[in-house]
Formats: structure tokens, C-alpha cells, sequence
């Protein structure tokens, strides 16, 4: 369980941050 919600975790914080870069990438490009 607890391997599983550390894996969860890791996937959805790396899904947020390769969103909001790609979000920022795009506003950029455009800008």
C-alpha cells in the first residue's frame, strides 16, 4: 500500500509539472 500511494504520488506530481510546462511552453511560443 504504502509503495503503491509513493508511486501514485510520484506519477501525478510528475504529470502536474510536465503539464505546467507544457502549458508555459505554449503561452511562450504564442507570446
Amino acid at each position: 500500500m504504502g509503495m503503491i500511494g509513493f508511486a501514485l504520488g510520484a506519477f501525478a506530481f510528475a504529470g502536474v509539472v510536465w503539464l505546467s510546462c507544457v502549458y508555459v511552453s505554449s503561452f511562450v511560443t504564442k507570446k
